[in-house]
């Protein structure tokens, strides 16, 4: 009962969703009892009462949707060509490493945190399984990825507050460590992948559908090294 009507530029700003555009226009709206007006296509739901909302706002919202598919398309190949590139295109770095300075790509091995991944590592090669290491890792007071984030930056990391004593390090979170081929070197992209053009659901990707580019920055470990650690916690 809060909001009586919608106005909006033209369809698309409502959505390019075809399905769920049709909802809210022929089902969810009238329940509410909203007005919705889009200018530029001269749409006003007062016109349509008790009726769908016609055969060309129907072909126009189609084409809302597969002009937003296409985009998605061209932007998809856009991050690939990048990615093919050895050109980094996420926010975060792996633990372990920093951005390189007037860089948005690039990056360095952190002097700290690369030592703790390096340690990580060679437990694994010494035959240290992940339950283990976590344990050495928490007996030597050695932070959490997360933990090490708040105190070089000061900000949080998590969507919780937690208290020191709980930031220990898990077995999950070692091995996710020790399952990171970028401490190689490579530049690994493409890990999961969206199920519909789009959509917002995901799954992981195989190996070998991923984008893996070799040399790429500083390693911290050798992909023999890599190699035997896996054969370690495999």
């Amino acid at each position: 009962g809060k909001i009586d009507t919608i106005l909006v530029k033209d369809l698309s700003r409502l959505g390019r969703d075809y399905i769920c555009v049709g909802d809210y226009l022929e089902q969810i709206f009238p329940v509410l009892g909203i007005r919705f007006i889009a200018v530029n296509t001269n749409y006003d739901s007062n016109q349509f009462l008790g009726k769908t909302m016609g055969l060309e706002m129907s072909i126009g919202n189609l084409i809302n949707t597969l002009y937003s598919k296409d985009l998605s398309k061209k932007y998809k190949t856009a991050i690939q060509t990048k990615w093919k590139q050895g050109i980094s295109t996420s926010g975060f770095v792996p633990f372990g490493y920093l951005k390189e300075p007037n860089s948005t790509h690039k990056w360095i091995i952190d002097p700290v945190a690369g030592k703790y991944v390096r340690l990580i590592f060679e437990l694994a090669m010494q035959g240290y399984t992940t339950k283990m290491i976590a344990e050495h890792l928490n007996e030597n007071d050695i932070p959490t990825p997360g933990k090490y984030r708040v105190m070089i930056s000061g900000s949080g990391c998590w969507n919780r507050i937690v208290s020191d004593h709980e930031w220990l390090w898990e077995t999950e979170i070692v091995w996710r460590v020790l399952k990171n081929y970028s401490y190689t070197g490579a530049l690994v992209h493409g890990k999961t992948t969206g199920i519909t053009v789009g959509g917002r659901e995901r799954r992981t990707t195989n190996k070998k559908d991923q984008f893996i580019v070799e040399n790429v920055h500083p390693a911290i470990v050798t992909v023999e090294e890599f190699e035997k650690a896996q054969e370690t916690i495999r």
